[in-house]
This record gives structure tokens, C-alpha cells and sequence, in this order.
């Protein structure tokens, strides 16, 4: 499983997403800029550092918005 060995990493996670697998990307993990929240996975005390999702925005853009302020 990913999350233990994510935990073990010696940088700031604040959340965890899904991307496509293949041989190449196995055990690869990758900075981006923003995730789609099907199938995130974020700590809650990353959650609540960063605040809840904002309601006023459409939805593709509510869970980029979280990430741009995580």
C-alpha cells in the first residue's frame, strides 16, 4: 500500500491522489499542482490546516481551489 510508504517520506504530504499506473510509474510519486478529490486521500489534520472545500465554486474547481491553498 502507498500511504505508509508516503508517511515515511521526508517531505510535507498534504494530499494523495489517483493517476494512472504502468510499469514505468510504479513507486514513482509526483508533485502537482492540483487533484480531482475522487479518490483523494488527505490526513485530517492536513484538512483542517487547510479548511474545508468552498461551496461557491463549481465542482471541478472546488477541489483545485483546495489544492492551490494547501
Amino acid at each position: 500500500m502507498y500511504v505508509p510508504k508516503i508517511r515515511n517520506q521526508d517531505r510535507k504530504v498534504i494530499a494523495v491522489g489517483p493517476r494512472q499506473n504502468s510499469e514505468r510509474l510504479l513507486g514513482d510519486f509526483k508533485r502537482v499542482p492540483k487533484l480531482i478529490s475522487s479518490g483523494m486521500l488527505i490526513p485530517r489534520n492536513s484538512f483542517l490546516k487547510v479548511g474545508y472545500f468552498k461551496d461557491e465554486f463549481f465542482i471541478d474547481f472546488i477541489d483545485y481551489e483546495w489544492c492551490w491553498r494547501a
